[in-house]
């Protein structure tokens, strides 16, 4: 046997043996007080951030066990003796409870592990090469499994199929292979979260080029690249009436908030831009595109920068909302190039 197994069994079997042999009721509480204090020392060893963890951590975990073990062992013996059970000899029940108890905790885990790992299992290759049908406010759509799309079908935003998760990618692919399905809202996250940068590289979707224009910025670009990215952070695009954008966004391009203009001082920008006030928050409008309303807030270390969040309806029955971010003085160009891109995210789907 490894040395470093022989280590663990022997803390497993000292745990045991400290407390399998309290045959007294009035001596239990010295095994659960030996029990808490192993608890204590363990949350004590896994917040500690040094090598030794990794043979610490295993040590104190199966002496914690063994002393479960023991306490149990011990309870049993002082029931049978109670009950005058002859045939449940401790003879018996400490071997029993030794090697039961270890060999039940380890099968639990084992068990635990597998289901997990079937949970995260990719999507089959079939399932990941195909484009997966569904209809978004009488439009038809063909939706890669592309880690950068959350999928749903209710009023409120909680996505059915965020297709980053390959539980909800595998569900989302069984259901749209016998049709297309129809789905409320559709957002595209098309600059990662640094949390999610890596598992979005790292993800089949990105592993080969796609014939989307956003498939770079997803799957390419690092965060700070220059020069920035020419699309949106995040597109969502949602059915009038059927979906609340307001409860997600607080914005919605079906029920644009009125501007009180006697409050704000308007100023055109050129190119059918007009800027609503000039302080750290402000609104922006276009006349190109009917019922075009930004909302906009100043950032950066000077406060030149503007964070944004801008929506119209698209069509009749469909909704687009986006973030972007841009230089304030630029905003007259920025705004035109971030919706085209916003637009060109929406046609490569269809």
């Amino acid at each position: 046997m490894d040395p470093i197994y022989s280590l663990f069994f022997v803390c497993y079997a000292i745990g045991f043996l400290l407390v399998a042999f309290l045959w007294r009721w009035y001596l239990l509480p010295i095994g659960v007080g030996l029990l808490l204090l192993l608890w204590w020392v363990i949350r004590g060893v896994f917040n500690e951030d040094s090598p030794g963890v990794i043979v610490a951590a295993p040590m104190v975990g199966l002496a914690f066990l063994g002393v479960l073990a023991g306490l149990l062992a011990a309870l049993i013996v002082l029931l049978t003796r109670k009950l005058a059970r002859r045939w449940a000899s401790p003879v018996v029940i400490l071997p029993a409870t030794f090697f039961t108890v270890p060999v039940v905790v380890f099968g639990l885990l084992f068990w635990q592990q597998t289901s997990l790992k079937a949970r995260r299992a990719p999507p089959s290759a079939s399932c990941l090469a195909r484009l997966h049908p569904v209809v978004l406010g009488g439009t038809p759509l063909a939706l890669p499994l592309a880690p950068a799309l959350s999928v749903g079908q209710g009023r409120e935003y909680d996505p059915n199929y965020p297709l980053d998760l390959n539980e909800k990618a595998r569900k989302f692919c069984a259901e749209t292979s016998a049709g297309p399905i129809k789905i409320t809202n559709l957002t595209a996250r098309l600059t990662p979260d640094y949390s999610r940068h890596l598992a979005v590289r790292r993800s089949t979707f990105c592993a080969s080029a796609k014939p989307y224009g956003w498939w770079h910025d997803l799957c390419r670009r690092e965060h700070g690249d220059n020069p920035p990215s020419e699309y949106p952070r995040e597109v969502s695009f949602y059915v009038l009436g059927e979906y609340n954008a307001r409860k997600m966004h607080a914005f919605s391009a079906d029920e644009l908030e009125r501007l009180k203009v006697d409050s704000l001082t308007a100023k055109e920008l050129g190119r059918g831009v007009r800027r609503y006030g000039d302080g750290h928050y402000s609104y922006f409008t276009r006349r190109d595109v009917p019922g075009y309303l930004a909302r906009c807030y100043s950032t950066g270390p000077v406060k030149t920068d503007l964070a944004c969040v801008a929506g119209y309806r698209l069509t009749p029955r469909i909704g687009i909302i986006y973030e972007f971010a841009t230089p304030a003085d630029a905003f007259a160009e920025k705004s035109v190039a971030f919706d085209q891109r916003a637009r060109q995210v929406f046609e490569s789907l269809k």
